[in-house]
């Protein structure tokens, strides 16, 4: 599902207006991503959790080349899906 399929949808899941809707999906999607920039997580029960976590820098190989490559540091963003979500999914 695209952006604006969401919008479609939710704009007639609730009877709110397309315009109204986009302006409050962008802001949800803007305070989840503030929040985990800032170190915190999101959760939500029937959904699921984000999160961050930190992988530490370390050397690969890149089988094609032969070369081994660094990777400094990152921080990822880490979902996991609630009990609900998952047995839905597997219903």
């Amino acid at each position: 599902m695209t952006k604006a399929e969401m919008i479609d949808r939710l704009a007639a899941e609730t009877g709110v207006t397309k315009i109204d809707t986009r302006m409050m999906l962008n802001a949800f999607l803007k305070v989840i991503a503030d929040e985990l920039a800032n170190g915190g997580s999101v959760k939500f029960s029937e959904l699921g959790s984000f999160s961050i976590r930190i992988v530490s820098e370390h050397d690969h190989f890149n089988a094609l080349t032969g070369e081994t490559i660094h990777s400094p540091e990152q921080k990822r963003v880490k979902f996991k899906a609630s009990k609900g979500l998952k047995d839905r999914i597997n219903a």
